[in-house]
């Protein structure tokens, strides 16, 4: 459906770097950017961040959680302080004392209400959509790690090695956005890195037609569309489900997979992949963000430079 919201800032961590500038410039280089991971015999390919201080799962989370939250504050003016924070967390750590550790973060006094949920990250962006109903402003985190269920993924045939091509590359990552009623934020006069113009979901595209279903409802929508970003990954269901929606496009172009810059890093995918359109050359105007996750669902984003 046709929607008016306004992207404040965005930000991410992911295996790459530590913020979008330099993941983006990582992804781009020469530089090693995966590493190997033995597993039965086998030499499969993973995404680990390692400028983190080693530990369990919760600590890397915590470290992931600072280096987004704090950059993504920094960007905003002080008007729209204190605002409120919706932020997805791995299954496995606990709600109640995260919220407990959140709480007593100095970035606190700038956050209203902390709402802490395991959705995944298309359920998460619909959440963030959805608050701007009762606020004006909203910041949106997911952290995960699909790194810490490698070997059973290995077993499964999903991981990305030398018999299994069409596999993922396990990874771990942050990424956050704060996002604005559009009329707001035009009327405060507050900059904005993109607008929002369109979003639609799909949530049952088991039978891989999701994306072709929201390319067919937004033809009106998506003309002139001068890049497609997305977080499909290799698996036959992703390529075909977007390869069919590519058919009836009216300008169809070629799709950058932000998995190949930073590794699959579950949850997080959705952001960091709309983050990715701040990276994109200025002459491009507008962008299609087509959004996967590991429960059939699939979105489908429109994206636009602010005049």
């Amino acid at each position: 459906m046709r929607v008016d919201y306004s992207i404040l800032a965005s930000e991410v961590a992911v295996p790459t770097g530590m913020n979008l500038s330099i993941a983006h410039a990582v992804s781009h280089s020469d530089l090693a950017r995966f590493s190997l991971y033995d597993f039965d015999q086998q030499a499969y390919t993973i995404a680990p961040i390692e400028y983190l201080e080693a530990g369990e799962i919760e600590s890397r989370v915590k470290q992931l959680i600072l280096l987004i939250i704090d950059p993504l504050l920094s960007k905003l003016p002080q008007a729209l302080k204190p605002l409120p924070l919706l932020i997805s967390i791995p299954h496995t750590l606990n709600q109640s004392k995260m919220l407990d550790w959140l709480e007593q973060q100095a970035f606190s006094q700038y956050i209203s209400k902390i709402t802490i949920c395991y959705s995944a990250g298309i359920e998460v962006l619909q959440q963030c959509t959805g608050s701007l109903d009762s606020c004006d402003v909203t910041m949106c985190v997911c952290v995960d790690s699909v790194l810490e269920n490698v070997e059973s993924l290995a077993e499964q045939g999903e991981v990305l090695g030398k018999e299994t091509p069409w596999g993922v590359i396990p990874g771990e990552g942050a990424a956050g956005i704060v996002m604005g009623k559009g009329g707001t934020i035009r009327q405060l006069k507050i900059g904005c890195e993109s607008t929002m113009s369109y979003v639609d979901y799909d949530w049952k595209s088991d039978d891989r037609r999701g994306c072709l279903r929201l390319a067919r409802k937004a033809k009106e929508w998506v003309k002139n569309i001068d890049a497609i970003h997305s977080d499909m990954v290799n698996l036959r269901s992703h390529t075909e489900d977007l390869g069919f929606a590519l058919s009836v496009l009216p300008n169809p172009s070629s799709v950058t997979s932000t998995n190949e810059w930073w590794g699959t890093i579950g949850s997080a995918s959705v952001l960091a992949t709309l983050s990715s359109f701040q990276c994109l050359p200025n002459h491009i105007q507008s962008g299609l963000v087509y959004l996967f996750d590991q429960h059939h669902a699939r979105a489908l984003i429109k994206l636009e430079r602010p005049e």
